[in-house]
Order: structure tokens, then C-alpha cells, then sequence
């Protein structure tokens, strides 16, 4: 599974979460061409490249998945993390979630952490 960060994801999350799954295919947003992209254009690229969006945007990003999906366009994913616990927290349900869903479980829907 490929996995992309949003711009304003948590640096130190990201750290955490490839010290627990070292293997983990992830692009940070912000080191590719997709820099400054809009919600809507950021889904559609992920979504070509079959790469599931790791975000913190509870306030925008639910609102374009459900838009999509109701003009019958796929998303390749979206897992909403809310930071209201620690980080070792969230890394933690993040790895399980990822060990524990087949690619085909994100397609279409919003994983949230914490669980």
C-alpha cells in the first residue's frame, strides 16, 4: 500500500509512525508537484496514483471525499487523524489500522484515529 501525507501533517506522527513501520511506503505532499494542490485536485492525484491520504483536516477534507464519492469518482483512501491524544498513541492505532487492512478496505472510505 502507498500511503501520501497532506501539508500540514505532523512531522513528528510521520517520524513515529516509519519508526514503527520502517517499510512504509509514504510521500510527504509538500515534496512533490502536489504542493498547493486543492482538496478536490490532491483526491484525484492520489487517487490516480492509488496512494491513501494521511491527514489532520477534519474540517475540509470529509466534505470532498463525500463529493467525490457521490459523483460516482472513486478515492484510493483516507485515513482523518485527530490529534487529541499522544503521538505514541496515535502512531500506535495507525500501525495497527495499516497492518490490519487489505488495500481494497480504504477504497471509498474514511478510516478515523483515534478509533
Amino acid at each position: 500500500m502507498k500511503f501520501a501525507c497532506d501539508e500540514n501533517f505532523n512531522g513528528a506522527l510521520l517520524k513515529a509512525l516509519k519508526n514503527r513501520i520502517p517499510d512504509l511506503d509514504v510521500i510527504r505532499v509538500q515534496d512533490t508537484d502536489m504542493m498547493g494542490f486543492s482538496d478536490p485536485d490532491l483526491l484525484e492525484r492520489l487517487n490516480e496514483m492509488d496512494s491513501i491520504l494521511l491527514t489532520h483536516d477534519a474540517k475540509t477534507m470529509p466534505t470532498h471525499v463525500y463529493e467525490r464519492i457521490n459523483r460516482g469518482l472513486e478515492v484510493a483512501g483516507v485515513v482523518l487523524i485527530r490529534q487529541t491524544i499522544s503521538i505514541g498513541e496515535l502512531a500506535e492505532q495507525l500501525e495497527i489500522l495499516i497492518l490490519a487492512t487489505e488495500p481494497h478496505e480504504f477504497k471509498n472510505v474514511i478510516h478515523y484515529i483515534p478509533m
